[in-house]
């Protein structure tokens, strides 16, 4: 009975460890995807960087940390609409505990850039960057997208239903998807926009017509009825709305219409076209549900020529920028253009920079890119967690903002700051720059920077010029300055209080050192022993005599009896000590009574000495 249910469990493993292993297989090399991307945003080299952010997400799509480093790459390739709905898809899909703050910062940044900005060069730049998709792509944008609405992740839906329409522009189902994740998100204008487009692509869902109705009753609508110049010159009209460039479709009686306008604010229609000036119309708000009419007439300019000098094109790539795809300029070759000011992109290595160029009409200008080359400015020691901007001092400011990564940080050994790894800015004119820093708790800090034209410029920060740190250095260096001084004062304390001990000490052993000087008032006393003295030697006088003659008497007893027995060896001997002991005690009795003699009356004279 238990077989049945062992070999259940073996066949579940037997599946389920190679799905696990798949699974790990996959989060590595979605890291090791994201590494790459890292690198290459440091690096400056933001379409790398987009593209392996999204190999990191085609492997795991709810990796959140590839959608951030793809929005600031959205950002880097200067696209704000994606970047901030790429930004938006990261705060959905990232949970709040692991969200970067600085991630709501590049928010506001972005959104800042399309209020300032909004129709910057964002057609050339979404053509160029629809060559780079693919197959795949679309097939990876469609299932994201339906993904996410499932899932009710509007803002991730919306932000991958854009991708797939610049994949894939003309394939109507997608932009079904993009209104349904419009409408998923609350963005009336979006949806509206994305099923009209639906519709205009041949969709032949019946819904989304009473969709468009629905939200239309919100929008209001801008026909526009082109004069004929007689010149045969069609004009390019589009408008700029929210970052979003919105073309018009085809109305009655050969107008062109823009529909599903916002109201409440002022519109610019933009007009540019071959041969014809470039302007822009502004239209005053509209209320909602109105339609209104516009009747323009196309300023006609002509034409001019506009020719590259040489340069050398295994180096340098030259274009002509404006609404439709960019027009590559050869060496020594001539375009013929419109008479306007047009931006000259050139590209290098090192980055690529846009050059306005006044085309006049009816006449050839030569164009050197030569002079014109991008410099790479790399800079170390930016700490992390921080925002780097470069700008230039003088002319077009061609501004450049950062977040500086955490990832790979390491400790400045002097200043303890832990900084990013270097980070590679391209893309920049040559001239004086200003690098400009911001971190949330250390303050802000900015820096000149000379930057060489075609050439790789380095640079490296000082993190104690930030306020913060700076701040601290100032009161560090007060406290040591009020510390030194403190313990100056405490040194000199001490030195007074053991000169104060040392002179006390020096006063104590003053008192106490005896005084070895005779003094009259003792000279009795003195007098007094000396008469004593002098009295014991003259004492000691009169012993010493009294001995010698009993010694000599005993020396004459041996020499009588000598005379009358005769003397032994040993009689001798004794008789020789009684005669040395006869003359030792007469030279001490000698030497007693003479210091008697000479103590006694001295002492006699000091005691009876009266005082003065």
């Amino acid at each position: 009975m238990l077989r049945v249910p062992a070999l259940a469990v073996l066949f579940f493993l037997t599946l389920a460890v190679p799905a696990f292993g798949q699974a790990d297989y996959a989060n590595k090399q979605a890291d090791r995807q994201l590494e790459f991307a890292r690198e290459e945003l440091a690096n400056g080299d933001y379409e790398r960087a987009l593209r392996s952010a999204e190999s990191s997400l085609r492997l795991t799509p709810d990796y959140h940390p590839a959608m951030l480093l793809k929005a600031q790459a959205y950002e880097g390739l200067e696209d704000y609409p994606l970047a901030e709905t790429t930004l938006l898809a990261y705060l959905e899909m990232a949970p709040p505990t692991e969200q970067d703050p600085l991630a709501r910062i590049a928010l506001e940044r972005v959104r800042a850039k399309i209020e300032d900005d909004a129709a910057s060069g964002s057609r050339s730049r979404n053509a160029r960057l629809r060559k780079s998709l693919t197959e795949e792509d679309i097939k990876t944008f469609r299932e994201r997208v339906t993904t996410n609405l499932a899932a009710g992740l509007c803002q991730s839906a919306r932000s991958a239903a854009k991708e797939l329409t610049l994949a894939a522009p003309d394939v109507a189902e997608g932009w079904k998807l993009a209104g349904d994740a419009a409408r998923c998100a609350s963005n009336t204008r979006e949806a509206a926009i994305s099923y009209r487009r639906y519709q205009y692509l041949g969709g032949s869902d019946s819904s989304v017509l009473e969709l468009i109705d629905a939200l239309s009753e919100s929008l209001a609508t801008l026909v526009v009825d082109v004069a004929d110049t007689g010149s045969g010159i069609t004009p390019i009209l589009h408008m700029s709305v929210a970052g979003s460039i919105i073309e018009p479709l085809p109305a009655e009686g050969g107008r062109l219409g823009f529909y599903d306008l916002p109201t409440g604010s002022d519109l610019t229609l933009n007009v540019q076209g071959d041969g014809i000036e470039t302007e822009e119309v502004s239209i005053e708000r509209l209320t909602k549900a109105e339609t209104r009419t516009l009747a323009l007439t196309p300023k006609v300019v002509g034409h001019g020529k506009l020719r590259a000098a040489e340069y050398d094109k295994k180096v340098f790539g030259v274009w002509v920028t404006g609404d439709e795809e960019p027009v590559a300029l050869a060496p020594g070759k001539a375009l013929r253009l419109t008479a306007t000011t047009v931006l000259m992109r050139i590209r290098t290595d090192l980055g690529k920079l846009d050059v306005p160029v006044a085309v006049v009409r009816d006449s050839e200008v030569v164009f050197d890119p030569n002079a014109h080359q991008p410099a790479a400015l790399t800079v170390v020691n930016l700490p992390s967690g921080g925002e780097a901007s470069i700008r230039m001092v003088d002319g077009d400011p061609l501004e450049q903002r950062r977040d500086l990564p955490i990832t790979g940080a390491r400790r400045e050994p002097e200043t303890k700051v832990l900084v990013s790894q270097p980070q590679k800015f391209k893309s920049l004119r040559g001239g004086t720059a200003t690098l400009s820093v911001k971190h949330p708790t250390l303050g802000s800090a900015s820096q000149e920077v000379l930057l060489l034209p075609g050439e790789v410029n380095a640079t490296t920060f000082d993190p104690r010029q930030l306020t913060g740190l700076a701040r601290e250095a100032e009161l560090l260096a007060a406290k040591q300055e009020k510390d030194a001084t403190k313990a100056a004062a405490e040194a000199k304390a001490r030195e007074e209080a053991e000169a104060e001990k040392a002179a006390r000490r020096e006063q104590q052993a003053i008192q106490n050192r005896p005084d070895l000087s005779v003094k009259k008032a003792d000279t009795k006393t003195i007098g007094i022993v000396l008469s004593a003295v002098g009295g014991a030697f003259l004492a000691g006088g009169i012993g010493a005599f009294g001995y010698s003659g009993y010694a000599r008497n005993t020396a004459n007893s041996w020499d009588q009896y000598g005379t009358s027995f005769g003397l032994s060896e040993q009689d001798s001997a004794d008789r020789l000590a009684a005669e040395n002991a006869a003359n030792g005690s007469i030279g001490a009795g000698v030497g007693f009574a003479v210091l008697g003699g000479i103590s006694l009356p001295l002492g006699i004279i000091l005691a009876t000495k009266k005082k003065k």
